[in-house]
This record gives C-alpha cells, structure tokens and sequence, in this order.
C-alpha cells in the first residue's frame, strides 16, 4: 500500500516536471 503511494507520488512529479519544462519550451525560455 505505502510502495503504491510512493509510486504515484514520483510519477506525479515525473509528470509535472514534464509538463513544466514542455511549458518552457513552448514559451521559448531556456
């Protein structure tokens, strides 16, 4: 239960360090 916790929580993060930097990119900022 606590490792499937863990898992959601890194690809949560995973998720919206992509979507931060694809939002960068877009923008133009480097």
């Amino acid at each position: 239960m606590v490792q499937i916790l863990i898992v959601q929580q890194v690809s949560l993060k995973l998720t919206k360090e992509t979507y931060v930097d694809a939002v960068f990119k877009n923008s133009g900022i480097n």
